[in-house]
This record gives C-alpha cells, structure tokens and sequence, in this order.
C-alpha cells in the first residue's frame, strides 16, 4: 500500500533534504521572533520606539544589501551561501543567551545582533527562493514552495507555543538557543545535497555589478504585474511592520496578556497557516493563479480589522487575536505560495537571484519604514490609535493587484529556456 504517490518530490533525495533542514531551521526562528521582542520589551524594558529601532536594524538590511545580494547569488553557487549563511546565524543567534548568561546582555547589543542577523537574512532568503528551481522541475515548483509553506507553517504552531513556555520556565534568551542549534543541523542538511547547479558565469567586473542589478530591477518595473505584486506586498509589509513593531507593547502590556498566552495565541492562529499551506495549490488550480493572489490579499485585508476590536473588549481579546492571526496566517501564505511560484516560473534561471533581490527590495524596504513609524507614531498618539491606522492600511493593500492585469491570468507560466 503507498502512503505517497508515486510521482512527484516525496521521491527527491535532494529536496527531501532541503526541505528537512529548512524545516528544523523554521521551528527555530520561530523561537528567535517570539522570544527576540520579549527580551527588549521585559528583561530590558525598552520603550515604544527603542522597539521600532529594534525592528528596524533587523529589517534595514533589506533595503541596503538585497541588490547587491542577489548580483552575488547569481554569481555564485547558491548552495554554498545558504550553508554560510546558517552558520553565521549560529554564532549570532547564540551570542544573546552567551551574553545572557555573563549577565552582560544590554539593548545595544540587542540591536548590533539584529542587525548582523538581518544581514545574513538577506543573503540566505534570496538564495533560497533561487535555489529551488534550480533543485526541482519546473512543474514541481508549486509543489515544493507549497511543502517548504507547510514546514513553515507548522512551524508557526508550534514555534511561539514552545517559545512561550521556555520564556516562562527560563527566561527569554535562554529560548533563542532552540534557534542557533536549527541553523546548525540545517547547514548539515544542506551539506549532503549533492544536485550540481549549472548556471552562466558573468562578467566579474565592478561595471557588471551595476549593470545586473539594474537588469533585475528593469525586470520587475518594466512587468506590470509584478510591479503590482511588489505595490501590493510592500504596502502589507509598511503596514504590518508598524504594527508588529508595537505588537509586544500592545499585547502583552496593553491588554495583560502573559508571554505564555501569547504564545499560545499566536499559536492557535497559526494554524490557518498549516491550513494555507494545504490549499493554496488546490485553489490557484481551481480559480486560477491571478484571481487567487487577489483574493487573498484581500481577506488578509479584512483580518487586520480583528486587531483594534481585540483592544474593545478584555473579554474578548484572546479571541479577536486567535481570529486576526488564523485569516492572515491563512491568507498570507496562500498568496505567497502562488505569486512566488508565478514569479519563479516568469523568467529564466539564470535571472533568478536579480529578481528575488529586486522583489525583495521592493517588498521589503517598507518593512523599515513601517517600523520607526510604528513605534514613533505609537509614542506620539497612543499604542491603540496606532493599531487601528495599521489595520485599515493593510486592508487597502490589495488595490494594487485588483486594478493589475492579474484578474485574467489563470495559468502558472512557463519558465524560458536558459
């Protein structure tokens, strides 16, 4: 009797291993986002705006480095980076509970960390997304983006569950330990894949540098639906940023929720993660890949609007929060899954790290933004008033993609030849 079918990546050596290491890797992170803000915002009392500094350093990166990152991915082997990348998470994850247990641990140090961190984001992020479609088929790139989703899903579960408890068994730091462990078994899983990649070698010059990141970026702003994709993402990541840069603050101070229940709470939302994870594939065949990214644009819009409501009632906090979290766990993934798959079957192999650089430049250098407004605008006017504007501006962001082209894309492209 097969368990799975015979056709397909449950039967792919490499993959399988790609997606073990990414896996361990993710139920670590989610470890690190839980317990990160909890150590600033309890154990170092930082205020609303040291918050939106700390959320910053660690997504400013994006901004600066991404470009650059994915001219280097395109240049080299990308395997190589992603293990690199994983080691050095290693050693800078683990210098907050090292420095923790030294007693030395100081929000400055919080702040350098995010940053080296953030940094080394950029270069694993952009590999990764590159890195699959040279491991798998064309055909075989929603299946394993959806798997890859899965993981991270599951990962959203169980993460700020476990990281909740260890917070309020141990302490904060202590938990991000978990984190710098998964980084290392992933560099080992890495390790062991053994599909050769085959890719052109440009010219090394410091004139080719400029001229490849300008072709990347040509190859998203001259795309009118991926220039709407990146309109739509960007404007959720301004929007959400500002909120999850006072998320703490909000949650856990405002409304007296203990870090062991908000774990729990982000726990239990989560699930529409696992549940998006599932879908995503069957709906974008079913309706098609266009009007799936809108859609889910959309209801990640109107899950936003739980946010405020959790802050109406104390009875009914832990509820709306529960309810926020499910519809845009369920949703966000559900649209990423389906345009980064778009984008990944779009255009050749050889300009993939350029166009992930340049979509994650566009999407990501809001994130920033959203968070130094975030924690300003929420010391000036209140943390409440603060969450409702960030609300409203993510249910706005599917406009981007609802006025695009996409409504009558149904297909998921064809990737050029190399």
């Amino acid at each position: 009797m097969r368990f799975f079918p015979p056709q397909g990546l449950w039967h792919h050596k490499d993959f399988l291993k790609f997606w073990t290491g990414e896996t361990i890797s993710a139920f670590g992170s989610q470890v690190t986002a839980f317990a990160l803000p909890i150590t600033a915002a309890l154990i170092l009392h930082a205020t609303a705006i040291q918050m939106g500094v700390l959320s910053f350093l660690a997504f400013a990166p994006m901004v600066f480095l991404s470009l650059f990152a994915g001219v280097i991915v395109d240049r080299f082997p990308r395997r190589p980076v992603l293990i690199i990348t994983s080691l050095g998470q290693v050693v800078s994850i683990g210098t907050i509970p090292f420095l923790a247990f030294l007693h030395l641990l100081r929000l400055e140090y919080l702040y350098a960390i995010a940053l080296l961190s953030g940094c080394l984001s950029v270069f694993f992020e952009i590999a990764y997304q590159a890195y699959l479609p040279s491991l798998v088929e064309h055909t075989h790139l929603l299946e394993g983006n959806e798997k890859l989703e899965m993981s991270h899903a599951c990962a959203q579960i169980v993460g700020p569950g476990l990281a909740g408890l260890v917070v309020q068994w141990l302490n904060a730091p202590l938990a991000m330990l978990i984190d710098a462990c998964s980084f290392l078994v992933a560099a080992l899983f890495l390790s062991r894949i053994k599909k050769p990649e085959l890719r052109k070698v440009p010219q090394k010059t410091e004139l080719a540098v400029f001229k490849e990141i300008s072709e990347g970026l040509r190859s998203v702003l001259h795309h009118r639906v991926l220039w709407s994709i990146a309109a739509c993402n960007g404007t959720i990541n301004l929007f959400n940023s500002a909120f999850l840069s006072i998320a703490v603050l909000y949650i856990v101070r405002d409304l007296k929720i203990a870090p062991v229940m908000y774990g729990f709470v982000l726990s239990m939302g989560s699930v529409g993660a696992l549940a998006g994870s599932f879908l995503a594939k069957r709906i974008a065949d079913r309706f098609g890949v266009g009007p799936t990214i809108i859609v889910s644009a959309f209801f990640f819009g109107v899950g936003s609007l739980f946010l405020p409501l959790a802050g109406v009632s104390t009875m009914m906090a832990t509820p709306f929060l529960i309810l926020s979290w499910f519809v845009q766990s369920l949703t966000l993934i559900i649209f990423n899954i389906t345009q980064v798959s778009f984008r990944q079957g779009l255009l050749p192999e050889y300009l993939q790290g350029r166009l992930n650089a340049s979509m994650r430049f566009l999407i990501c250098s809001t994130l920033p933004i959203g968070s130094i407004l975030g924690g300003a605008v929420g010391e000036a006017i209140g943390l409440f008033p603060t969450v409702i504007l960030s609300s409203i501006g993510m249910l706005l962001a599917f406009l981007w993609v609802f006025f695009s082209p996409l409504s009558s894309l149904r297909e998921q492209p064809v990737q050029h030849g190399q």
